[in-house]
């Protein structure tokens, strides 16, 4: 009996309105799957936070997170010495 899936790709039929169309899924990495297309933007995404290019998504969203609130702090901070000291 053959299921439609190969070893290395999943496909699955998605159905939007009327249409239906064939998704294809990435590899399965442990217990969880990601699309290639969300894969490209993790990587774009290590390469932005310093310090990320070898963490796991958890890990990578709590650093991005993390550096989001240090940026803030910098602006926040820049603004205040800004208002001191400004013309």
């Amino acid at each position: 009996m053959r299921t439609g899936f190969s070893s290395h790709r999943r496909e699955r039929l998605l159905c939007v309105g009327r249409r239906k169309r064939r998704v294809v899924m990435a590899p399965l990495v442990g217990r969880k799957t990601i699309r290639p297309s969300i894969e490209g933007r993790l990587k774009k995404l290590q390469r932005i936070v310093p310090g990320c290019q070898e963490l796991d998504v958890d890990a990578l969203f709590q650093r991005t997170a993390d550096y989001i609130l240090a940026l803030e702090l910098q602006v926040s901070t820049l603004k205040s010495l800004i208002l001191s000291f400004g013309p």
